[in-house]
């Protein structure tokens, strides 16, 4: 029982290390300085959960967080235009949000219809699909 045990922690220490290698990856594709220069990021997929994207963009709003800190994703869109009209406060709060029309996120196995968080410093800390069910998480990602 007790080999059993090691055995899960050990697949889910792996499972754990290899997506971060993944997020790493990602996100130096997309800009190579987001893990030295900012605190937070969030990816924003439109496709999928529409109340998970309206809590994202909702901590966005009121986030005590140093805007400079956040790094914005919006993923998975058709039309640039219409997301800055819909999200007009966050795209003028945070000037260098990133447009990833490429959907670079599926390369690497990143794929979700959940907004990702991803709390970094100077290397990524925490990661989490925030879900329905994981709405509390949006208060604790903030910093001290």
């Amino acid at each position: 029982m007790k080999s059993n045990l090691i055995l899960v922690l050990l697949i889910l220490s792996v499972a754990c290390s290899s997506k971060k290698s993944d997020i790493n990856a990602y996100l130096n594709k997309l800009n190579d300085t987001i893990l030295v220069n900012k605190k937070l990021v969030v990816v924003i997929p439109q496709s999928g959960c529409s109340s998970c994207v309206r809590a994202a963009i909702n901590f966005l709003k009121t986030t005590s967080i140093k805007k400079e800190w956040i790094q914005i994703i919006f993923t998975e869109f058709e039309d640039r235009k219409f997301l800055e009209i819909v999200y007009k406060y966050v795209c003028d709060k945070y000037n260098d949000i990133i447009f990833d029309k490429e959907n670079v996120w599926r390369g690497y196995g990143l794929f979700s219809n959940y907004p990702l968080a991803i709390k970094i410093d100077n290397k990524i800390d925490f990661f989490e699909y925030i879900d329905p069910y994981k709405q509390v998480i949006w208060k604790q990602l903030e910093l001290p």
